[in-house]
């Protein structure tokens, strides 16, 4: 997304979204920026804030452990997994991706 338009961008996220929602088992997408301001949410208001606090809180201790190990490496992927819901956050150089989808499904990303 490095030289797309703000519209170009807008129409990347939203057809993700589309594609991210079509798959069977998801509940909830979500698209941050790096600042932690939410650029599209399938949640309520209350519900994406909530988890861009806590969730922004996992990715900077993630990213914080493994400069630690090493310097030179970076968050690709995360996946957390509870008895209820999985979450799969993928961070890059624009935005942070955070997918939540059943864990018991066959059918998962």
């Amino acid at each position: 997304m490095a030289n797309k338009t703000i519209r170009e961008q807008r129409e990347y996220i939203e057809e993700c979204i589309r594609l991210i929602m079509q798959k069977k088992d998801v509940s909830d997408a979500l698209v941050i920026d790096l600042n932690g301001y939410p650029m599209k949410s399938t949640m309520s208001d209350e519900l994406t804030l909530r988890h861009i606090g806590l969730y922004g809180q996992v990715i900077d201790k993630a990213r914080f452990m493994l400069t630690q190990l090493d310097p030179n490496d970076e968050i690709t992927f995360m996946r957390i997994r509870s008895k209820n819901h999985e979450v799969i956050i993928t961070p890059d150089d624009k935005c942070i991706f955070l997918v939540i989808q059943n864990p018991r499904s066959e059918d998962r990303l």
